[in-house]
């Protein structure tokens, strides 16, 4: 698992784990409020497993990205608008 930052809409800067295949197919993984990329530890294991590149997105404020929280909506076109 490598774990680095982004930078996202805004230029917010958000933290994100990536695990299995880095020329595989893509997926995301987004947490819920008051959570951090972890909650998805089994999911992220079972798709780097069957060669799928897993990206686990810690929101704005949460796991261990600093700073208050921004809404879901806020946190979500943050997301969308990365490059």
């Amino acid at each position: 698992m490598k774990s680095h930052r982004i930078t996202g809409g805004g230029g917010v800067q958000l933290h994100v784990v990536e695990t299995g295949n880095p020329r595989g197919r893509p997926i995301v993984f987004i947490h819920g409020v008051l959570n951090d990329h972890s909650v998805w530890i089994l999911q992220t294991r079972y798709f780097a497993h069957h060669g799928w590149n897993v990206l686990a997105i810690d929101l704005p404020g949460h796991g261990t990205r600093l700073g208050e929280p921004y809404s879901f909506d806020v946190a979500m076109r943050i997301i969308a608008s990365t490059r």
